[in-house]
């Protein structure tokens, strides 16, 4: 086999290591194997072992190499994801990149026209099922006259020993600075970094979040005896609060946080719990490691970094094999997990869709479990399902987070729809519109990653790109939260225009109710999606869609091939003008305001799910039919920008990103461009931030010295309507030339 050596400095302070993965094998992909890399300081080679195999996952016959999988093929160029022994991880330094201790995944592409290849960090981890098979085996040399040490990880999970944390400086001055602390004021608690931090930092990700478990006594106590000793040092120091334990809502741990050194610190002890006779609130007492464990979530989350010894700890055995696989599992069997905290099911949604990992089937069927729903329900504040769902939509693969809670049958509990008639929503049944919900959040991101695209294609005319560009910038804007907001207006679409009655007896949109009442987000929130869906709908009136897409019927046409079709993507892409009216664009966009380019995308979702026929079928299975998707190029599957292109089921969900197109795909990028078309010429027609447009003529000047017999009422607000559609059309116009313009037009009021 040959393999071509790359070098890459590993540790800057004894040997170097690097790893080099261009082998024969990969010359069936690429036409030139002469790929090469400068590190430097060291040499390795990485022999892989394992049959080929067909890859679903990787949208390929090409199966996987030891740890390495072929994800996709695009245009002569190759992306392999590979996971990295179980003392290294790729770590970014500028534009370079170097191998550290711990546990990761990283990418490598490379591609026929170019004789190099990049290897970087992976967003997720891991990215392919298949990562969890075969063997590698590293030799290294810090020089060619040194000798070769070999390191064989076991296929099963590394041994907690050998996985080292990365500190960074001011954690490494913040448990220098606990460890001082114990050791001056006589303590012998050992201290422990608990839950997400470790993992992240297994991951090789950064995280703010640092919980420290005691085993001796409480948070509080400790919290204050640190922050008593850091007086005494002339340190600066910060009060410490408490907050409370309330097992009715699952919070059964009394926590102290303050800040030390800059960073912002949880301290609580180690638990156990014991039941009395009668009650489900269980009694919580400080508890061995061991028993902490058990009482966590899931067991990549029940892994400890030892402060007093800085090493990593495995207390459920595991932890580390269920990271390194991708597993979601408990510690516990999942019922009594579940039970004890019913928002964990949420909480496994988040992982499985953010990291892309497989839900165990115990903790699958427990999901499903009625019992496990009524706790969740009942149990579970709204706010705390609220906050856990805000965490799924920053940074999960959105299509397959909302698919799992379908599967999971969780939608009734998460999205509770007010009770009353006629809330089925445009599906037919509320199971059927949850469906049509995922299918328009399929399409929300589909469009961001074909208008990224459009807004660089030589191929389109220079209008086309603008507006393509122009709308990208809906999912950019506020940092983000237009995305966040326009991605649950996309799920919500179905139940758009649906209305509810109060016990006040008053109509409310059926879509506030579920943000406000289901999830408990702010009112804000609520009224932005009640405004997308109204605007959505004036987008759709203001750029119909040309009769070339349409059938007789006025549905979407399937038809691509007609010299009508033809004709019309020609004129679309040249940037033909839509000849808007200045008029009517203005009045849309001063409805919609500054979420109108998330408004004209919720429009083209609700034309483009049926053109892509991403429509689901009437029930997701543990083997759901496939969804017609049309190619993807970049990234965007979520809101927080997970990197696509894996293919697989996880917990009983599909998702799938088809390579191949279609004639649904070509319709869509057709409504696509003519939206883009309208977008352009709005913002040609001068309207961006027309909605703070105030009127030439107030109330009282209209009253007093133009329409002096104008009444009170509704026939005001007419004239005051009027009036900006006046000043709409006639952008340059004068106080003076309006107020000619009202006296014609309301004579009876002068």
């Amino acid at each position: 086999m040959r393999c071509i050596c790359s070098s890459s400095n590993i540790f800057a302070t004894s040997v170097a290591l690097c790893i080099c993965v261009i082998c024969s094998f990969f010359s069936c992909l690429v036409a030139s194997p002469n790929f090469k890399s400068s590190f430097t300081s060291a040499s390795a080679a990485v022999r892989l072992s394992s049959s080929l195999s067909g890859c679903s996952d990787c949208q390929s016959a090409i199966g996987t190499v030891g740890k390495f999988s072929v994800l996709s093929r695009n245009r002569g160029v190759a992306s392999v994801c590979f996971q990295l022994p179980s003392l290294f991880a790729t770590e970014a330094r500028g534009k370079k990149q170097s191998l550290r201790p711990g546990v990761g995944a990283a990418s490598l592409s490379f591609s026929s026209s170019c004789p190099s290849f990049k290897l970087g960090p992976h967003s997720h981890f891991p990215s392919c099922r298949h990562l969890r098979a075969g063997s590698v085996s590293l030799k290294s040399a810090a020089s060619s006259s040194m000798s070769s040490t070999a390191v064989s990880p076991s296929p099963s999970s590394p041994s907690p020993a050998d996985i080292s944390i990365p500190l960074t400086e001011e954690e490494a001055r913040l448990f220098d600075l606990l460890k001082s602390a114990l050791r001056e004021c006589g303590l012998k608690t050992t201290m422990r970094v608990a839950g997400g931090w470790v993992r992240d930092k297994i991951l090789g990700k950064t995280s703010p979040d640092i919980d420290i478990a005691l085993d001796d006594m409480t948070g509080k106590d400790f919290a204050e005896k640190v922050t008593e000793w850091m007086k005494t040092k002339g340190m600066e120091t910060h009060s410490v609060g408490v907050i409370r334990s309330n097992p009715d809502q699952s919070k059964h741990l009394e926590t102290a946080t303050t800040s030390i050194a800059g960073l912002k610190i949880d301290f609580l002890n180690l638990r156990t719990e014991s039941y009395a006779e009668h009650t489900r609130i269980p009694t919580a007492e400080i508890g061995t490691p061991e028993e902490d464990a058990k009482r966590r979530d899931f067991t990549f989350n029940a892994l400890f970094y030892n402060i007093n010894t800085a090493t990593v700890e495995d207390f459920t055995g595991h932890g580390l094999t269920d990271l390194r696989r991708g597993v979601v599992r408990t510690p516990l069997d999942a019922r009594t997990t579940f039970l004890d905290d019913p928002l964990r099911v949420l909480r496994a949604v988040r992982f499985a869709s953010r990291y892309r990992f497989e839900l165990t089937e115990d903790v699958r069927d427990n999901c499903r479990c009625k019992e496990v729903h009524e706790a969740l329900a009942n149990k579970v504040s709204r706010e705390r399902i609220g906050v856990e769902m805000e965490g799924i939509m920053k940074k999960s693969d959105l299509v397959f987070a909302f698919g799992m809670i379908r599967d999971l049958s969780l939608c009734d509990v998460i999205f509770p729809l007010p009770e009353g008639e006629g809330l089925e929503g445009e599906g037919g049944s509320v199971e059927r519109s949850y469906d049509l919900g995922i299918a328009h959040v399929r399409s929300y991101l589909w469009l961001e990653r074909r208008l990224r695209s459009a807004a660089q294609s030589a191929a389109l005319g220079e209008k086309q790109r603008q507006g393509a560009d122009l709308l990208l910038r809906a999912f950019e804007e506020q940092e983000g939260d237009h995305k966040r907001i326009g991605a649950y207006a996309a799920f919500l679409i179905p139940f758009a225009g649906l209305e509810y009655k109060t016990k006040k007896q008053r109509l409310e949109p059926a879509v506030q109710h579920v943000m406000l009442e289901g999830l408990k987000l702010p009112k804000r929130d609520a009224d932005r999606i009640v405004l997308l869906h109204k605007s959505s709908n004036a987008f759709r009136d203001l750029l119909p869609l040309p009769e070339t897409l349409l059938t007789e019927g006025g549905a979407i046409s399937e038809d691509s091939s007609s010299p009508a079709r033809a004709s019309d993507d020609a004129a679309s892409s040249s940037g033909a003008s839509l000849s808007l009216s200045r008029v009517q664009a203005g009045e849309v966009l001063r409805q919609a305001g500054e979420l109108w380019k998330m408004a004209c995308i919720l429009a083209l979702c609700r034309h483009v799910t049926p053109a892509l026929g991403s429509l689901p079928p009437p029930h997701l299975t543990t083997e759901p039919e496939p969804l017609e998707i049309p190619p993807t190029n970049g990234n965007g599957n979520g809101v927080g920008g997970v990197e696509g292109g894996a293919v697989g089921s996880v917990g009983g969900v599909q998702r799938e990103e088809s390579t191949g197109g279609g004639e649904g795909t070509s319709v869509a990028s057709s409504i696509l461009r003519h939206f883009c078309v309208g977008a352009e010429e709005i913002r040609a027609l001068g309207l961006e931030g027309v909605w703070d447009l105030k009127p030439l003529l107030d109330g009282g000047e209209l009253k007093k010295s133009v329409l002096p017999n104008l009444p009170k009422g509704p026939e005001f607000k007419i004239v005051l309507d009027e009036e900006m559609r006046w000043m709409l059309g006639h952008p340059e116009g004068t106080k003076e030339q309006c107020a000619s313009h009202l006296r014609e037009t309301f004579e009876k009021f002068r």
